[in-house]
């Protein structure tokens, strides 16, 4: 079956997106980082020091929204041209109300015109704070990723990143160096442990 061709736009939205679901920290310019970090150190003027450090404080932080959005955007355009059925975007970690916001089926079927819309649950999850995470994490005797902590507090990867930024801050947790045992596409995760 041939495939009809893809806008790139859209390519790199749901790439980018499924990058930053795998593994939010791959998303962060570490380069970029440490030019601001660097422009910071140097400022001597308080005003433009706090110019590098609302610069630093933007690049550090990943907005998973962003993703979200373009995905929104694409997805489904994207999804028709690939005859790719929302049960493989599911497979790969996507979340319902991800794939009901981009206009795509659940249950496995392709999307289209006739496609219903991701079943509603009439309840929402409940709402995991930054210090029940912090709390989780605490708690693990392992090193761990963004990622295995948002699964462990039962939260997105935005609140996970959120507290672990926190932790960070609070000299609770430091990071350990990447995932050497990542096998996945993208770069490795970073990992984490309590002090």
């Amino acid at each position: 079956m041939s495939e009809t061709p893809v806008n790139d736009e859209a390519a790199e939205a749901v790439r980018t997106y499924l990058l930053f679901l795998e593994n939010p920290e791959s998303m962060r310019d570490e380069a970029a980082i440490a030019a601001a970090r660097d422009a910071v150190a140097a400022a001597t003027d308080p005003l433009a020091k706090l110019d590098a450090y609302a610069a630093l404080d933007r690049l550090q932080r990943i907005d998973g929204d962003a993703f979200r959005a373009g995905f929104a955007r694409h997805a489904k355009a994207y999804a028709l041209a690939r005859s790719i059925p929302a049960s493989a975007f599911e497979a790969m970690g996507v979340p319902r109300a991800d794939l009901a916001a981009a206009g795509l089926a659940a249950g496995g079927r392709t999307v289209g015109a006739a496609a219903a819309p991701a079943p509603r649950t009439g309840s929402r999850a409940r709402r995991v704070s930054v210090d029940e995470v912090m709390t989780v994490a605490k708690g693990l005797a392992d090193t761990f990723t963004i990622a295995s902590l948002a699964s462990a507090a039962a939260t997105t990867t935005q609140t996970a990143t959120k507290a672990l930024r926190s932790m960070e801050d609070q000299g609770i947790v430091v990071a350990v160096g990447e995932d050497r045992d990542h096998a996945g596409p993208g770069r490795a995760p970073m990992l984490y442990r309590v002090k």
